[in-house]
């Protein structure tokens, strides 16, 4: 796991990994500084190249697969285009996707929990407030069946794992677009581009295997959350009784010395 302390530093590491190379993805990853996306809770790895929990069973992606993705589907967001961020969590995606479609552009950030759409907001708001009434569309909402109203979309990118492709995120793409969406069940999931041609002839292309959160029901998703964070905190009181424990029997063993010591006889003779 690489560590950072700084975006500048996190975002110059992903470059070297050849993670991106368009200049477009650099200058989205340099506008938008983790940190400010990360949670107050996260402070301490907010630059580290790893996925962050920020409650409700949800998790910020690691750089890496932020970087990646914004590189798959750079060809198709251009000024003005409309994007749809399914699971939009922290935000982070959809000011990415908002800074690279620009103030003509348009972003639908869906989430089906409403903290997580709150989240979005108020994230949104401290990080740029203008390109949140310009451009961005926070809604809550089922993302497997994504908002037809706001469609179609240049773009879409999915930011949980779907068993199967959902077609009615195939039917809001736009003719030509593109959706980035992990498919397959938990441990055997591939990142797969979707491309809709002018004619609206679809492909689908498997690029590699991946780790996302299921796409799934607001209260299955939440519910997972509470039994990781129970789960968590319980591993946690373990080990600091464990620690107690040992630094019992630390004193214990030194008081015992202690009193050995003391039961000694003098070993000093005179002559």
């Amino acid at each position: 796991m690489a560590s950072f302390a700084s975006n500048a530093a996190l975002i110059d590491f992903l470059a070297s990994k050849n993670r991106f190379s368009s200049p477009v993805v650099r200058d989205a990853l340099e506008a938008v500084d983790r940190g400010l996306f990360a949670g107050a809770h996260n402070a301490a790895s907010a630059y580290y190249d790893q996925p962050l929990s920020i409650g409700f069973g949800a998790t910020i992606s690691a750089p890496h697969v932020h970087a990646g993705s914004l590189e798959t589907l750079a060809p198709y967001l251009t000024a003005g285009a409309k994007v749809l961020d399914v699971g939009c969590g922290s935000g982070i995606f959809t000011a990415y996707l908002a800074t690279m479609v620009g103030p003509k552009g348009t972003v639908v950030a869906i989430d089906h929990v409403q903290g997580l759409v709150d989240l979005t907001k108020a994230n949104l708001l401290a990080w740029n407030a203008e390109a949140l009434v310009d451009r961005v569309i926070p809604i809550v909402g089922d993302g497997r069946q994504g908002s037809a109203e706001h469609g179609p979309y240049n773009a879409i990118y999915v930011g949980a794992g779907a068993p199967t492709l959902p077609q009615a995120l195939v039917d809001q793409l736009a003719s030509p677009g593109r959706m980035l969406i992990p498919v397959g069940p938990i441990g055997d999931q591939k990142l797969v581009t979707v491309d809709k041609a002018a004619d609206g002839t679809v492909t689908e292309s498997a690029l590699f295997a991946v780790r996302f959160i299921p796409l799934t029901d607001a209260d299955v998703q939440v519910a997972r959350g509470q039994r990781y964070a129970d789960e968590r905190a319980a591993t946690a009181a373990a080990a600091a009784a464990a620690a107690a424990a040992e630094e019992a029997i630390k004193d214990a063993d030194a008081a015992s010395a202690a009193t050995a010591n003391a039961a000694e006889p003098d070993a000093t003779t005179t002559a």
